[in-house]
């Protein structure tokens, strides 16, 4: 059964990371895979970190906004937002978050915590 989370879990992960349509890098293509060797090397069933980032909402008016706020001459030039107003406007709804969360715990793997 154990097993059966581990494989689970990276399935999951997998299938998360491969729908993610924001890249963290300045490159077109991800980090390289690593190699974590055999499933037996996790055979303690140690716990496992995962961290989970979900795609941000609204990018089009993302990318407007960021565009206006860097042009000179634009009425939203250097006027930023404050976090909230970020989170109000392009974080993950909280219905999104609590529907991940929930495939998580109905899979069996411990959500310890969820941020927005």
């Amino acid at each position: 059964m154990q097993f059966k989370k581990f494989f689970l879990t990276a399935g999951v992960m997998a299938a998360l990371v491969a729908n993610v349509g924001a890249t963290p890098f300045p490159r077109a293509t991800g980090p390289s895979v690593i190699d974590l060797g055999a499933a037996q090397n996790f055979a303690d069933m140690s716990p496992i970190t995962l961290t989970v980032v979900l795609k941000l909402r609204n990018l089009d008016r993302l990318n407007s906004l960021l565009q206006a706020t860097y042009a000179p001459g634009s009425p939203q030039y250097r006027h930023f937002l404050t976090t909230q107003e970020f989170k109000d406007l392009f974080a993950p709804s909280a219905a999104v978050i609590s529907r991940v969360r929930r495939h998580f715990q109905a899979n069996g793997i411990s959500v310890v915590r969820s941020c927005i």
